[in-house]
């Protein structure tokens, strides 16, 4: 399973850390393997990559964490729904950056 997680705070934030978290900690999307397909698909991990200088891959766990990097994440989303307006997998992924955003926590791909 492919995994888009948010902590719910920063002890939630800590505690995935040390995979440790409680009921409560995490707010999860699960996306199917055609969902991780499409989102891969449409180039927007790859833009990640290469703004953020992170690693997003099929078998990396990775972060984007920090205002500075939700916002810029939440503005290449935006970038890439305008191109692809039908693909659904986009606004999931926005949904979790906006909520990292509000939570000031973080948005962790297991994959």
């Amino acid at each position: 399973m492919k995994y888009l997680i948010v902590p719910a705070n920063q002890i939630a934030m800590e505690r995935l850390d040390y995979d440790s978290c409680v009921d409560g900690d995490l707010r999860e999307i699960c996306l199917s393997e055609q969902e991780f397909k499409e989102l891969w698909g449409l180039g927007i991990l790859d833009t990640f990559n290469e703004k953020l200088n992170i690693m997003i891959d099929d078998f990396e766990d990775e972060t984007i964490k920090g205002p500075a990097n939700l916002s810029l994440a939440r503005k290449l989303t935006l970038d890439s729904i305008m191109e692809h307006p039908n693909a659904y997998v986009l606004k999931k992924l926005l949904s979790q950056i906006e909520l990292a955003e509000e939570l000031q926590t973080g948005l962790f791909f297991y994959f």
